[in-house]
């Protein structure tokens, strides 16, 4: 069993990009709230996709996913890629903040992946984001600050109205 390194993408929230070296989030691939998320996460996808997606190629620039990318053979790291592109299972982005464990690449960088690489999404109406399941879970451990302004830019609920 991997454990995943999941990093809170707190740059949704601020105007800069962060260090490598903040907010990352450790958990086992046997956690059972970090796995409900994503399980939540992957089952909403498609919906996701038909929304967020103009024609199924490209997304909406309020879109992004949250993405496991390999770093070894006993770890993933999971990071927030914008700018998405997708054609059938195949998807390219740029990573959303700089990678802890993803040695060469950073914030801004261009990265390809596929749909089973996807453990959430999150989508901006206004400046609220619905998705962003693993970031509810997330929020637990955080300080009090941080947990208040993440929840501040989270929607009540994950999938928005009409979908």
């Amino acid at each position: 069993m991997k454990p995943f390194s999941a990093l809170l993408a707190l740059t949704l929230l601020l105007a800069a990009p962060l260090r490598a070296d903040e907010n990352v989030t450790h958990f086992a691939d046997t956690d059972p709230a970090m796995n409900a998320a994503i399980d939540q996460a992957q089952d909403t996808l498609p919906l996701f996709v038909r929304n967020a997606f103009d024609g199924d190629r490209l997304a909406s620039p309020d879109a992004l996913v949250k993405v496991a990318f390999e770093v070894g053979t006993d770890w993933v790291e999971v990071i927030w890629v914008e700018q998405l592109g997708k054609t059938g299972p195949n998807w390219i982005g740029s990573l959303a903040n700089d990678p802890f464990y993803m040695d060469g690449l950073a914030y801004g960088d261009p990265v390809a992946f596929t749909t089973g690489q996807i453990f959430d999404w999150a989508y901006y109406v206004g400046n609220r984001a619905y998705g962003s399941y693993t970031t509810r879970v997330i929020l637990e451990g955080l300080d009090t600050e941080a947990r208040a302004q993440v929840r501040a830019t989270l929607s009540d609920r994950p999938l928005p109205p009409g979908w």
